[in-house]
């Protein structure tokens, strides 16, 4: 890829070098020729002006607005085109979450210090993580809440093969690309430590930018490097405390929990409505993507999957604690739950349902509440607080067929799919109604007697939002 200040300079060449092979060319023709050419050119000229200016003006639209179309079509199908070199901030941060981990307790004073360092400029924040990790770590919430995007990397290979240094890799491509599609000057901070990057500290330079890289403890051949090519480096050490699994340790099994310690927490006023706020956007954003799309494509089939893809994309799902690959189809299969969507028509087709956003929201805070009721009454019977999912299943099985039940939908949802009931408990957890330790291998979640850890209120930018969509 050239750089744009190359490219102009190309197209000025090659604009000089056809105008003057034309004008030799024209110089090599006979005068007869020349003469035949001029009055062509002049009886054009005179059958234009004869025409109605109206003529003119229709004829001059349909172009421009026909050349918008192609233009408008040809980005739909260049996907990559759309990163536009004024969409890229003046400040671009890539945290390699790996190489550079930090304790989601050390996280709000990290997360500080950025701020303080950007001063209030507009900045794009990206960290790096592995998909195949949990992805109810506690650090990814905080990192997300703070206006950092989100990169998943794909470590695991066929079979049990490994992708080697595949977030070094992903991290230096995304950079090197970023660096070049932006004509302004532009401040990259690395936050790594691993001399793997020295390749791509030098590209940096070359391109002009202002290149700095902190970590914990820097590899003394980068230090070396980046001090010839003039590249800042910072070792924050201890600062911010040395990393800690991010993952909340689970309760011991032969930890004893007292049933008093297992009350349900009660949220304060604040709490309840962030919460309800939280669904509320989840699902209005869920409408509009829905109606938007329905506007673009009448196929039900490719319907579905362009509201898929625009939903896995967003990050109010994962605020309202669905994450993973499949967020997408979880959410949309809870929404129909609801009746927050529905199929309607012949043939039926994906719309809006009966329950509007703020409904959809009371219903489905209401129903993990009863949900969270039935967890913490099975754990207060086990001396450590466990709480097996295939009996919770089954008391939620007995709840589903009862004909008064308001919520009956999507309690045969968590009934008849085990894995949605996860899900919702996941969901439950990032509205703080409950906190647990999940114990993947044998169905069993861990109540924890202190109750749930709300995340730190950290509130991102505006500028650092908007480049995190």
């Amino acid at each position: 890829m050239l750089a744009p200040q190359v490219r102009g300079r190309l197209i000025v060449a090659l604009v000089c070098i056809v105008g003057g092979g034309l004008l030799f060319v024209a110089e090599a023709l006979p005068s007869d020729w020349r003469n035949q050419a001029l009055t062509a050119i002049n009886a054009l000229l005179t059958w234009l002006a004869a025409l109605d200016p109206r003529i003119l003006y229709s004829v001059a639209g349909g172009v421009a607005v026909a050349g918008g179309i192609v233009i408008i079509l040809y980005l739909t199908l260049h996907p990559r085109l759309k990163t536009y070199p004024p969409a890229i901030a003046p400040i671009s941060i890539y945290f390699d979450n790996e190489n550079q981990p930090i304790a989601v307790s050390q996280l709000p004073a990290f997360i500080a210090y950025i701020r303080s360092y950007i001063k209030g400029s507009r900045a794009d924040l990206f960290f790096y993580a592995d998909v195949n990790l949990p992805h109810n770590n506690r650090v990814y919430g905080v990192l997300r809440r703070a206006g950092f995007k989100e990169i998943e990397i794909f470590h695991k290979g066929v079979g049990k093969s490994k992708v080697q240094n595949a977030v070094d890799i992903e991290l230096a491509l995304h950079a090197y690309e970023r660096a070049l599609l932006t004509r302004a000057h532009q401040h990259i901070v690395l936050i790594a430590a691993d001399r793997d990057y020295i390749p791509l500290l030098i590209r940096l330079r070359e391109l002009g930018h202002d290149v700095s890289v902190w970590g914990r403890s820097l590899s003394p051949a980068l230090k070396v490097i980046a001090e010839k090519i003039g590249v800042t480096v910072w070792e924050f050490g201890k600062q911010f405390a040395d990393a800690i699994p991010a993952k909340p340790p689970a309760i011991a099994p032969s930890q004893t929990v007292t049933p008093a310690s297992l009350e349900k927490p009660v949220l304060s006023e604040q709490q309840r409505q962030a919460g309800q706020e939280r669904l509320q956007h989840a699902i209005a954003l869920t409408l509009d993507i829905i109606n938007t799309a329905r506007q673009q494509i009448t196929d039900d089939g490719a319907l579905r999957a362009l509201i898929l893809a625009r939903l896995a994309g967003q990050t109010g799902l994962v605020e309202a604690g669905f994450e993973g690959r499949h967020r997408a189809t979880h959410w949309l299969t809870t929404m129909t739950a609801l009746d927050a969507v529905r199929y309607s028509g012949d043939p039926p087709v994906l719309g809006a349902g009966e329950v509007d956003a703020t409904r959809g929201a009371a219903r489905f805070s209401q129903f993990l509440c009863e949900l969270c009721d039935k967890v913490y009454a099975l754990g207060r019977l086990s001396p450590t607080g466990s709480v097996a999912l295939k009996k919770l299943g089954h008391v939620i099985r007995q709840r589903a067929t009862q004909k008064q039940n308001p919520y009956q939908a999507i309690y045969r949802l968590a009934a008849d799919r085990p894995g949605y009931l996860l899900i919702f408990l996941h969901s439950a957890r990032a509205l703080n109604l409950l906190d647990f330790a999940e114990e993947a291998a044998n169905g069993v979640i861990r109540l924890r007697p202190e109750g749930p850890v709300p995340p730190p209120a950290v509130q991102p930018t505006p500028d650092a939002e908007q480049a995190a969509q």
